[in-house]
C-alpha cells in the first residue's frame, strides 16, 4: 500500500510518504473461512526512513553494507518473511551482494552500480577483518558453542 502526498491543493508534492507491505495468512484464512491479512512492515518505521526519494533508498543500501543486522532485516522482507530462507544469515559476501545489487541496479544490462557496490562490500569486509575483529555468522557461533559445550572441563 502506498501513501502519497496527493490532491491537497497547489502545494501537493505527489511524493511517496510511506509504503506498507501486507501479507495474507493462508493457513489462518482457510481455518477461519475468511481472509486474514496482517501488515508485514511499514518502510518508514521498519528501516527508519525519513523520506522515500531515490537518494533515501541509496543511503539505506549504504547503511546495509556496514550494518549486517539491518541487512538481515531487509533480507527478511525481501524474501517475504520466508523462515526457510531467512532462518540462517547470508553465508558470504556473494549472497549479500546478490540481494543488495537489486537495490542499486536500474538497468538489467548495466551492472556498473553492482560492481561499485561489490567494491564497497569488499572494503567493508576488509575493514572488519583488519581491525582484529572477525565477525562470524550465527551458524558458526552456534556450532562452536555446541562443540565446546561437549568437551569435558570446558
Amino acid at each position: 500500500m502506498y501513501y502519497v502526498d496527493g490532491e491537497r491543493g497547489e502545494d501537493s508534492t505527489w511524493e511517496l510518504i510511506d509504503h506498507e507491505t501486507w501479507m495474507l495468512n493462508f493457513t489462518k484464512s482457510n481455518l477461519e473461512g475468511s481472509p486474514s491479512w496482517y501488515k508485514e512492515y511499514s518502510a518508514s518505521e521498519y528501516f527508519g526512513l525519513d523520506g522515500h526519494r531515490p537518494q533515501d533508498y541509496y543511503e539505506l543500501t549504504l547503511r546495509m553494507v556496514e550494518d549486517k543486522t539491518l541487512f538481515e532485516k531487509y533480507r527478511r522482507v525481501y524474501h517475504k518473511d520466508s523462515y526457510a530462507v531467512t532462518s540462517v544469515p547470508c553465508p558470504d559476501l556473494d549472497c549479500i551482494h546478490e540481494i543488495l545489487c537489486h537495490t542499486v541496479k536500474h538497468n538489467v544490462k548495466d551492472r556498473s552500480a553492482c560492481d561499485r557496490l561489490r567494491q564497497l562490500l569488499e572494503d567493508e569486509e576488509n575493514t572488519q577483518t583488519s581491525s582484529g575483529v572477525i565477525i562470524l555468522p550465527a551458524t558458526t557461533l552456534l556450532l562452536a558453542t555446541i562443540l565446546f559445550s561437549t568437551i569435558p572441563g570446558l
